[in-house]
Formats: structure tokens, C-alpha cells, sequence
């Protein structure tokens, strides 16, 4: 199965530098970010700017359950549901993130890119 939308590798899916298509694996963390929880956090979480992963999207590890407001990469938002963060606690959300909205989150959750 793969990363795509509609059939393998999808419509719109993403490409590194090589002209590869980009993995739904998590090939690293980092370490100083650590577990967010939204509701100690000033605004909406985005990776910082001056990282220098080859785009600027991200995903997350469910941590504890709740509803988890993100923008995709596409610039849609979505919400992880209750339900979905039940069903994927402790494992990594195949999506491409580029923002976590503070407001309507409550699920704690670690970044991975």
C-alpha cells in the first residue's frame, strides 16, 4: 500500500531532491522537541524555520488520546479524531503535517520527519 491518495504512489505525492518519492517512514526526531502538549503551548506548533529537513512538513506519534487539529500538507485542515487517536496510540500518523492548531487540540503527540 502506499503514501499516495489514489493508487500507488498517488496524485501530489511529494519527491526529495533525488526526484524519489518520499517515504511514510520516519527516518529521525529531534530530540530538543520532545512531547508537545498543545494546552502549554503559546500559538500553533510548526517546525522551526531554521531546521534543515528538505521540506517543512512533519509527523506525529500519538502520545495520549484526543482530538489533534492539523493543517496537511496540501493546505487542508483535519482533525484526528478521539477514535483515531484511541486506535493509534504510540504509533506514527501517516500524514504529512505542517501545522498543529492549538485550539481543538487536546492529545499529546511527538515529532518525527
Amino acid at each position: 500500500m502506499g503514501c499516495g491518495a489514489s493508487g500507488y504512489p498517488g496524485v501530489g505525492v511529494p519527491k526529495n531532491e533525488l526526484g524519489n518519492y518520499t517515504s511514510c517512514l520516519i527516518n529521525g526526531t529531534d530530540s530538543d522537541i520532545g512531547v508537545i502538549n498543545m494546552t502549554t503551548q503559546a500559538g500553533d506548533f510548526i517546525l522551526d524555520p531554521d531546521t534543515d529537513y528538505s521540506d517543512k512538513t512533519f509527523k506525529i506519534c500519538i502520545e495520549t488520546t484526543g482530538p489533534i487539529e492539523v493543517q496537511l500538507a496540501d493546505g487542508s485542515n483535519f482533525t484526528i479524531t478521539q477514535i483515531q487517536t484511541d486506535n493509534n496510540l504510540g504509533r506514527w500518523m501517516p500524514l504529512n503535517i505542517l501545522k498543529v492548531y492549538k485550539v481543538g487540540t487536546t492529545g499529546t503527540f511527538s515529532v518525527g520527519h
